[in-house]
């Protein structure tokens, strides 16, 4: 005989998986409402990772405050859950509660050191809210610790360094970033401006870069492109420099 609360759940992870929110929303809405009427203790389980879905699903809708519902009630099934505690994290982000944010990410690691997204959320509010580099950064090396090909962690990292005024070696974790496949075009305005900084001979690279992707049909231009090859060009100076460096050390 077919379990159907347990097949309604199945069938909201396999539409979650497939990229349909609202089908996976219905299904694990219907399962819970079957959970919460018997309240069985054999569907505590696939009930604790519904209610974390449902509350990452809602946070992806922007109705955070539903989220955090329903990630108290998946947290208060299955307490040592790393990833409930990190989703109510994000919907803490976007109500704007930014020590909760830091509170739950903290949860997060103290239940998985191994999980790197806690580390990323806690350096954002470090960084944009908080304007706490040194706490931000310590979170950025932990997570490039555990995962060194991490492109949001250069980028952020990247952002720290550069509103400190560090611009070097900001703009290369930006091209990390960019190299590990983060292209954002809030770098458009950081690389003219840096250029503008650096010398005229980078700030007309710069422009000749632009005037040139301009000139492409509009199906082939990628704005990043533009900071890309600015990047580039950033890192064949840091080349330069160290092989000359290198030298200087052999005399």
């Amino acid at each position: 005989m077919e379990d159907q609360p347990q097949t309604w759940f199945e069938r909201g992870c396999e539409a979650n998986q497939n990229d349909e929110p609202e089908l996976a929303l219905g299904y694990y809405l219907k399962f819970l409402k079957a959970y919460e009427k018997g309240l069985d203790p054999k569907y505590d389980e696939s009930a604790g990772y519904a209610y974390t879905n449902i509350g990452k699903l809602f946070y992806d809708q922007n109705r955070h405050s539903e989220a955090c519902r329903y990630l108290n009630l998946a947290i208060k099934l299955m307490p040592n859950y790393a990833l409930a505690r990190y989703n109510k994290s994000l919907a803490y982000y976007g109500l704007g509660s930014f020590e909760e944010v830091l509170e739950s990410a903290a949860e997060a690691i103290n239940l998985d050191p191994q999980y790197i997204d806690p580390h990323l959320i806690s350096a954002r509010v470090h960084i944009y809210i908080h304007r706490d580099f040194p706490a931000g950064m310590k979170h950025l090396a932990k997570a490039l610790e555990l995962d060194i090909s991490c492109g949001e962690a250069y980028y952020l990292r990247g952002e720290a360094l550069y509103a400190s005024g560090k611009l070097d070696p900001a703009f290369r974790d930006f091209r990390d970033a960019m190299l590990l496949g983060l292209p954002t075009l809030r770098l458009s305005g950081k690389a003219w401006d840096y250029a503008r900084r650096l010398s005229e001979d980078y700030y007309r690279i710069w422009n000749e870069t632009v005037m040139k992707m301009n000139a492409l049909p509009e199906e082939k231009r990628r704005p990043y492109d533009v900071v890309f090859i600015f990047f580039d060009c950033i890192r064949t100076k840091y080349d330069r420099e160290r092989a000359g460096d290198d030298q200087a050390g052999d005399r």
